[in-house]
């Protein structure tokens, strides 16, 4: 994707959404490799993930509240640069990632 103009940032999500049945969730582990196209931008950036209402809600920000997806949490600020850099957001401990690593770290 392009750069954000300057001063904004992009919030951008995966298309068609996945759906789970309540209670099927036994974790969240969300991946990106990230990097800048120019060495002179200054560009900071962040991975997570969010509980979106259902794989058809549209995005809608009220008062500040993103109400049909609530943040599950995010990552560690990183400064982007012409290497790609691996980015994540994990809400399992290191047990449960070792027992049963995500497809990516298999």
């Amino acid at each position: 994707m392009a750069s954000p103009a300057s001063g904004q940032n992009d919030h951008f999500w995966i298309f068609p959404r996945g759906s789970y049945d309540p209670g099927t969730v036994d974790g969240v582990f969300s991946i990106a490799q990230l990097r800048t196209d120019s060495a002179r931008a200054n560009l900071i950036a962040n991975f997570g993930a969010d509980w979106w209402r259902s794989a058809s809600a549209p995005y809608l920000n009220q008062d500040g509240v993103f109400v049909n997806n609530p943040a599950v949490g995010m990552g560690a600020w990183v400064k982007l640069n012409t290497t790609y850099q691996y980015f994540f957001f994990t809400t399992m401990t290191k047990s449960q990632l070792q027992a049963e690593p995500p497809p990516p770290l298999k």
